[in-house]
């Protein structure tokens, strides 16, 4: 049933027609060649279409559609080793290339990333290409990150940040409302695998979260219920948000979407408060969108704080009318 089954047909066929010695497989035919040879149980085009052409293809820039194409076929296999790549080389991937993915590709990738290790993974290996493998088998200026992620097992976060294609992401969906639910927000958004937010970020995550109703996502993490009152008032009283202690209040994504824009707020808040003329001299709307949707009792907030941020900073004394 799949568009890219027809077109590979005819290219099994000169397979088998030429005795083995023509595969014209592409990117978007290969899984669908890997599929009609295992289905039709041509082990020779399988094989040199799984161990020749795909491990060499498969890179940073064709991996997602990989993985979408596997998940068309429902080939586990490849669909496992697509993910481990993506994961892999997470912030090596240009952050467009995200957008096609569905939310559950997408989210499999970013709870993924806590387990990946780019040096080790052996199923990464199989299918990575010649270059990257060369990559990490030479010194370089990352061996200190490498060893962090020897050590962890965790991805360091680069640029852009997890927050920033999080947000790229959220804002490929907004046609497609559906594909954004409170609970892929809450869980790509864990503050365990997203604990900084880029002031940028925010305002789209901060605008999707109110839209799937994730804002007061509060957690509060205590080991004693006797504590529970003391550890709730320190969150209300905007604790840090530290939590690696347990007993530690941890931050709804609200509250950490909105410190974050507080944070940054010269460049940020300004900018997307301030429209930004398009070439017709009309406001562009799709620059400031973000903040415009965001409800009035948020933006009151995140002005409130600016206010008392910005009162900090000339001194914290009394101001005179």
């Amino acid at each position: 049933d799949q568009e890219s089954a027809v077109i590979a047909f005819p290219l099994m066929l000169d397979y088998i027609y030429s005795k083995g010695e023509n595969v014209r497989a592409t990117t978007e035919t290969a899984v669908a060649l890997r599929f009609l040879a295992s289905y039709f149980n041509v082990e020779s085009l399988w094989n040199n279409v799984n161990n020749t052409f795909i491990q060499k293809d498969i890179t940073v820039k064709t991996a997602p559609a990989y993985l979408m194409e596997a998940t068309s076929f429902q080939d586990h296999s490849l669909i496992s080793l697509a993910t481990e790549f993506c994961a892999h080389h997470f912030y090596e991937i240009d952050i467009e290339r995200w957008a096609d993915l569905s939310p559950d590709l997408f989210r499999g990738i970013v709870i993924r990333l806590e387990k990946v290790d780019r040096n080790t993974s052996p199923s990464v290996a199989s299918v990575a290409t010649d270059k990257a493998r060369a990559e990490n088998d030479n010194p370089g200026p990352d061996d200190d990150e490498d060893a962090l992620t020897q050590s962890t097992g965790i991805i360091p976060q680069k640029s852009p940040c997890l927050s920033e294609i999080v947000a790229t992401y959220c804002k490929a969906q907004r046609y497609r409302p559906e594909c954004l639910t409170a609970d892929f927000l809450l869980e790509v958004t864990n503050i365990d695998r997203m604990p900084n937010i880029e002031p940028n970020a925010a305002f789209t995550i901060l605008r999707y979260a109110y839209a799937t109703d994730c804002l007061d996502d509060a957690v509060v993490v205590v080991v004693d219920e006797q504590d529970q009152e003391q550890e709730h008032n320190n969150y209300l009283d905007g604790g840090d948000g530290e939590h690696e202690q347990a007993g530690e209040a941890r931050l709804s994504l609200r509250e950490r979407c909105i410190n974050s824009i507080v944070d940054g707020w010269l460049p940020s808040l300004i900018h997307r408060m301030k429209p930004k003329p398009d070439k017709n001299g009309e406001d562009d709307d799709e620059e400031e969108c973000d903040y415009k949707h965001l409800p009035l009792d948020i933006k009151n907030v995140i002005l409130e704080k600016v206010v008392l941020k910005v009162h900090e900073r000339l001194g914290g004394g009394a101001v005179y009318w």
